[in-house]
């Protein structure tokens, strides 16, 4: 994995969140251990920055060390659209950062994570909004 800081995503989530109102919610994990939840919706946007469970962020780590499975697929990010509109497909996708070996040599960036792996329940739990 080529993380240089701790400001770096590991990992997003972007799902509805179900609360008094119906938002959309954003949640980005950090290297650092940081998780940063932006909640879009019909009031004001709301923003809360705090620390991921310790355990389930450093297994998170663990795993994307041992590089990004084949079978995963490039993630919908590919700039300038990291934070994805509600409206949109690709909406509730988890995306990790890490590198996936391919017949070319080591890919790294962001891939989508299948919503029945294991990396995707672990970032869902740390992203607490379902």
């Amino acid at each position: 994995m080529g993380h240089t800081s701790g400001s770096e995503v590991l990992a997003r989530y972007a799902n509805w969140f179900k609360g008094d109102d119906d938002e959309f919610a954003d949640c980005f994990v950090l290297g650092s251990g940081e998780r940063v939840r932006l909640f879009q919706g019909l009031r004001a946007v709301t923003m809360q920055v705090d620390r991921a469970d310790t355990r389930k962020h450093e297994r998170l780590l663990a795993l994307l060390r041992n590089g990004i499975p084949a079978a995963w697929k490039v993630s919908s990010y590919s700039g300038y659209n990291f934070v994805p509109d509600a409206e949109e497909p690709d909406a509730e996708e988890i995306s990790v950062y890490g590198t996936q070996e391919t017949n070319q040599g080591p890919v790294e960036g962001y891939f989508s994570v299948p919503p029945e792996a294991p990396v995707a329940t672990l970032v869902k739990e740390i992203a607490k909004v379902d």
